[in-house]
């Protein structure tokens, strides 16, 4: 029994397409996360209001020195409210819920320089009765 040439053919092209499909992806994916004065995190707060257990997502963006945190409902869709670094002092924008977040920027700034979120960052805190848990994005 003889093999078909063009059936060689036609795998040597399938392996080298393949081949070449994998190496780009490889390319494309070393590129995420090289800058250590740029990430993004993302996660969620826990807390307790009023008896009540309350949650929803944050989202932490820190580029250099700026820092703004997001929030946004438990489904990730709709921004509740938002918060920017001024100094050590937060500035409240377009808040549709009533946060008061006694954890000030340099505090935050500390446990996100403590944890380096290099590759793999994951966040477990506790500040009082509220619980954050971040992870990067």
């Amino acid at each position: 029994m003889t093999n078909a040439p063009t059936l060689k053919i036609h795998n040597q092209f399938l392996k080298k397409a393949l081949s070449l499909l994998c190496l780009l992806s490889l390319f494309s994916c070393a590129s995420l996360n090289l800058s250590e004065s740029r990430y993004n995190l993302q996660g969620k707060i826990l807390f307790t209001e009023n008896g009540e257990k309350k949650d929803f997502r944050i989202k932490i963006i820190k580029e250099n020195e700026s820092l703004q945190v997001l929030f946004l409902d438990i489904l990730g869709f709709t921004q509740l409210g938002e918060m920017n670094a001024l100094g050590n002092e937060w500035v409240y924008k377009n808040n549709l819920i009533d946060v008061s977040i006694d954890l000030t920027p340099n505090d935050l700034r500390y446990l996100l320089e403590k944890n380096r979120c290099s590759k793999r960052c994951n966040i477990d805190a506790t500040f009082g009765d509220v619980r954050v848990l971040l992870k990067n994005v």
